[in-house]
């Protein structure tokens, strides 16, 4: 590529990236300002080049070149100037944001955190509440057994000795079996073994 058309690309590329800037229209007028002095100098290159001095050396030296040329290069230095202001506000906001949307992701995971850790808790109530209960109910069970033993062991006790066929010996009988039949259903993960052995 030649130097001309670098400069072109250049400059093409700077409208672009600043479009969307404050200084955006300053620089595009300043581009087309570019392309003007550009097209001038071509022309008069190309007449000089041709040996057309006589009409290449008055647009040179005319004030009104001179004027334009000096005019853009003022402009060329306060653009760039403001232009490097305004990158450097935009890097420093693109900062403090960057900074803000730190702070919101650690703010967000603390709260994850603290939410967790309190569900953690009040898991750990839930399940030592279950423990307590269990344990509960397990000497419940030990106790009513205890005592349904207890009052097997004296009924039998207080019946008389008497023949098979009688009442009180088939009622004791009937009661074992009552007994034994409650005690297979606590074991038992059927809970039909009751009813069936009644």
């Amino acid at each position: 590529k030649s130097l001309e058309q670098q400069l072109a690309g250049t400059l093409a590329e700077t409208k672009t990236l600043t479009a969307g800037m404050n200084l955006g229209g300053e620089m595009a007028l300043l581009i087309a300002e570019s392309e003007r002095l550009r097209t001038t100098e071509t022309t008069m290159l190309e007449q000089m080049q041709a040996g057309r001095w006589d009409i290449a050396r008055p647009t040179i030296s005319s004030s009104e070149y001179q004027l334009k040329k000096k005019l853009y290069e003022i402009n060329t230095d306060t653009t760039v100037g403001a232009l490097q202001i305004e990158l450097g506000q935009t890097q420093r906001k693109t900062e403090r944001i960057n900074a803000l949307m730190t702070a919101l992701r650690v703010a967000a995971l603390a709260l994850l955190l603290l939410v967790g850790a309190r569900h953690a808790r009040s898991l750990q109530r839930e399940i030592d509440e279950q423990v307590r209960l269990r344990q509960q109910l397990a000497q419940s069970n030990q106790q009513l057994e205890a005592k349904v033993t207890e009052r097997t062991a004296a009924l039998q006790q207080s019946l008389p000795q008497t023949s098979s066929g009688s009442p009180a010996s088939w009622g004791a009988m009937k009661l074992m079996q009552c007994h034994s039949a409650w005690q297979q259903g606590r074991q038992s993960p059927n809970p039909g073994v009751l009813a069936s052995a009644g």
